[in-house]
């Protein structure tokens, strides 16, 4: 079957932004997990940066390279005008005409909400002709805008009245009840499963009034037990130049104010020790310069080669993790497989206290202030008893819940469960039939000689520069007759002096109006 060379595999499509750098959360990882249980599982993304042959662009050579980014630039503008997220963009219908979608048993959406290559208004067909699962790895998908509400409970009636415009993923102007009604007009249309990968998670969509039709599974996230494991701390510290005699605390140092990493600093300033203490941080190098006065600080930066991540974690006496705001969190997971002791903050908006199993001795646990991290983690450090045995329990339950296989096998029941919900639909195979008859062939794009230009970077823009006419006949012949009108409205709004902001300022009122006359 044309995309997929194991006709006899179980035929999995996962869909993404990218392939690479967020590879945890837009299936990168997981499609190669699935492809070493079994499935043939192909990689759908809008932005390639290996050479993996399983991961496919999308559109890529349909549209063309240049038009294909300066048309998800403009729809981001589009979006950023109108207040909204994810609304404009014609791209993902071509998600339509992909083999790989069309010849696939099941699609497993990830990160469909980043960087507005993906249109909420193409979800319920997608869903609708293939069984469907989608990932929900944040709260994005029933709130008006943001990935995490924190203490706002709007989501659960309705939004509106946002405390925190510049949350991710930031609006302009306070259109969240919008935002939120037209997300839940859109999934009522759809037919699709969802998966979480905590109680946390769980229990907030199934509160939230957006997914009361649609099935709910929580499955945790899961990582190569067998790569991160207990392992000889002491030959960690040397690799890494760490003083055998010094205790080691470990952090994610991340300018988000959610992650609680002025919590630690904060905490590691006021915490009196009686020996040497060496600090290792991941991903901002410049966060904890404060610090070095009082203790030895190595930052790593952003470690991507895991053999280093498991020397961090197996260096480390104690791994902090003191976000207010995690869906899952994969650092606690990780550290936990290492046999290290997790030490994290109680927040509701949290789900890292189910994360390492805080009630059953797989982590600890302590509000969300410093003194109490101070407190706690200066108590570890000083009960070596304490940290063997809390992380000992965490690399058991680590083992027993966060295995790659587990996930497969799991997952891969799911895929089935949906399919077999699915039999019988002929409409949807006629119709999923005639897409593949009339396809069109991948062809080399007649580009114009000079390419559109980029758009500004910032989202209002007094005079954009016009755009390129597009030769409808040869560019863009491949969209279907909407996406056309789309692009030549786009285009024409482009030309004006503050086309984006007008367009924002007027299409919003009208719609809002329109929705409320309708809603009597």
């Amino acid at each position: 079957m044309e995309g997929f060379a194991e006709p006899d595999a179980l035929r999995s499509l996962l869909i993404g932004y990218d392939d690479f750098e967020a590879k945890r959360f837009d299936g990168y990882d997981l499609h190669l997990k699935l492809r070493g249980h079994g499935v043939d599982a192909k990689h759908l993304v809008w932005k390639k940066t290996t050479d993996n042959v399983h991961a496919h662009q999308l559109a890529d050579e349909r549209i063309g390279e240049e038009y294909r980014e300066y048309l998800r630039q403009l729809a981001e503008q589009i979006n950023y005008g109108s207040y909204t997220n994810n609304l404009f963009s014609p791209l993902s219908y071509q998600i339509l005409f992909e083999p790989t979608y069309l010849f696939a048993d099941v699609v497993h959406l990830q990160l469909i909400h980043k960087n507005g290559f993906f249109n909420l208004h193409h979800l319920p067909i997608l869903s609708r002709l293939k069984p469907m699962v989608w990932t929900l790895h944040d709260t994005w998908a029933f709130t008006g805008h943001c990935i995490n509400p924190f203490d706002c409970d709007r989501w659960k009636s309705g939004c509106g009245e946002c405390p925190d415009l510049d949350a991710l993923f930031p609006i302009a102007e306070d259109s969240s009840a919008l935002n939120w009604e037209m997300k839940k007009t859109l999934f009522q249309q759809c037919d699709l499963d969802l998966v979480v990968g905590s109680r946390w998670m769980e229990q907030r969509v199934k509160e939230s009034p957006l997914f009361q039709h649609l099935k709910v599974h929580r499955l945790p996230h899961s990582l190569d037990v067998d790569m991160f494991c207990p392992g000889d701390s002491l030959e960690s510290r040397e690799r890494l130049g760490i003083d055998p005699d010094h205790w080691v605390i470990a952090f994610r140092a991340s300018s988000a104010p959610f992650k609680g990493t002025d919590l630690v600093i904060e905490a590691l300033k006021t915490m009196e020790v009686d020996r040497p203490v060496t600090l290792l941080t991941v991903d901002m190098t410049w966060l904890c310069e404060d610090l070095k006065e009082k203790f030895r600080v190595i930052n790593f930066g952003w470690i991507d080669e895991k053999e280093t991540l498991v020397d961090l974690y197996r260096a480390c006496d104690v791994f902090l993790m003191p976000s207010r705001g995690e869906s899952f969190g994969y650092m606690a997971a990780e550290a936990m497989a290492c046999g290290k002791p997790v030490l994290v903050t109680r927040s509701p908006s949290s789900a890292l206290q189910d994360t390492v199993f805080v009630d059953q001795g797989g982590g600890v646990s302590c509000s969300h202030n410093s003194e109490a991290l101070a407190s706690e983690l200066s108590a570890l450090l000083q009960d070596e008893g304490r940290r063997h045995e809390v992380g000992q329990r965490a690399r058991e339950l680590a083992v027993e819940n966060y295995r790659d296989d587990l996930y497969v096998s799991r997952l891969t029941e799911i895929y089935r469960d949906v399919i077999e919900r699915r039999k019988g639909d002929t409409r949807a195979k006629h119709i999923v039939d005639e897409l593949k008859r009339i396809s069109p062939p991948k062809l080399e794009p007649a580009l114009p000689v000079e390419p559109p230009p980029t758009p500004p970077a910032e989202p209002l823009v007094a005079e954009p520069t016009p755009p390129v006419p597009l030769d409808p006949s040869r560019t863009i012949c491949t969209l279907g007759p909407v996406e056309v009108k789309l692009i030549k409205v786009l285009r024409a709004m482009a030309k004006q002096p503050i086309g984006l902001w007008v367009y924002g300022k007027l299409v919003r009122p009208v719609v809002k109006a329109l929705f409320l006359k309708g809603k009597g």
